[in-house]
């Protein structure tokens, strides 16, 4: 079975504003049914960080999630700001930014989507290596973290028994795991 894109019919934002906007269209499937609404949400695209130390510990960090009420373990991680020329450096800039870190090496381990059934952006997930803290972090009001270091045991022990749950990090965790052999 050949899989056809829908047809957009119409589309009328319901909010909208620089960090999250939300729109319903009606749209029509390949089959000729009609969805409406289908909701869309837009929003930037991130960055997710895997930074390993030169004792090959990675730096993670534990975050207030206002939407869950919940503290999380998570890995660092930021929204690409206009001001980035590229991924790569909003990665730079938010590991520096949320644990004070910098690394010497750095790779683009690509792109994965949070949601593409409903979301429209996109994460890119970069490897450092050889990071050391150089800084104090430089957090925004809304970000409240700290951040330690775990070996890659440890890391793997904290997914599987669900203390690390942020979904999309786990799997830029496993990306890089990956990449370097790991796992």
């Amino acid at each position: 079975m050949l899989l056809r894109p829908w047809k957009t019919i119409s589309s009328q934002y319901l909010s909208k504003s620089p960090w999250i906007s939300l729109r319903a269209e009606k749209c029509e499937t390949a089959d000729g049914h009609t969805i409406d609404p289908y909701y869309v949400v837009e929003m930037p695209d991130w960055v997710h960080i895997i930074a390993f130390d030169k004792d090959e510990k990675v730096i993670t960090t534990l975050q207030y999630r206002h939407a869950m009420r919940e503290v999380f373990w998570e890995i660092p991680c930021g929204e690409i700001d206009e001001k980035d020329p590229s991924p790569m450096d909003a990665a730079k800039r938010e590991l520096l930014e949320e644990t004070g870190y910098q690394a010497s090496e750095w790779i683009d381990l690509g792109v994965m989507y949070p949601n593409p059934a409903r979301q429209t952006n996109k994460f890119h997930n970069m490897l450092a290596l050889g990071a050391k803290k150089v800084a104090e972090p430089n957090l925004d009001v809304a970000e409240e973290m700290t951040h330690q270091l775990s070996s890659v045991e440890e890391l793997l022990v904290s997914i599987k028994s669900g203390k690390f749950m942020h979904g999309i990090h786990v799997a830029s965790l496993l990306r890089a795991l990956m990449e370097l052999g790991k796992i």
